[in-house]
Order: structure tokens, then sequence, then C-alpha cells
């Protein structure tokens, strides 16, 4: 299980062609386009709609407190559930 961009604590869990990938944060697992579809929607907003992928996961790993405060947000409307 290798680290979710090289982001210490974020495991990214790979399924095979058969299922979605999952993200493991803090011992909660999280489907990956969960995850990924509204740091994308960021990302968009911040560069106009210009970003490329390439540049998407380069910002990630520039600033993986994006990463980690959006699962902390999700672990908490999982706790709140």
């Amino acid at each position: 299980m290798a680290n979710y961009l090289g982001i210490k604590g974020v495991k990214f869990i790979y399924h095979g062609d058969w299922a979605d990938p999952e993200i493991m944060y803090k011992g909660y697992l999280f489907n990956y386009y969960d995850v990924e579809d509204p740091l994308w929607e960021d990302f968009q907003d911040r560069t106009n709609g210009q970003g490329t992928a390439d540049e998407f996961e380069q910002w990630l790993k520039d600033n993986p407190y994006y990463v980690t405060d959006w699962l902390e947000e999700l672990i908490a409307l999982k706790d709140c559930a």
C-alpha cells in the first residue's frame, strides 16, 4: 500500500479494474473519487479552469494539507452520521 502522492499517513489502495480505489487515513477508508474530485474542483477554481492533471498532482504534493484537511472534514462528517 503506497502513500497517496507521497503524503505521509495517507494511503492509496488499488483494487484493480473491477472497483474504485480507496484512500485510507487514520483508519478511515474513503472512495478515491470522494477525495480527489472536490480537490480537483478547488484546484480548477484556483487556476481559472486552466490547470492540468500534472499541475494538480504537483499542487497536492506541494500542499499536502489540502488533502489532510479535506480528509479531516470527511472524518468529521462520518462521525456525525
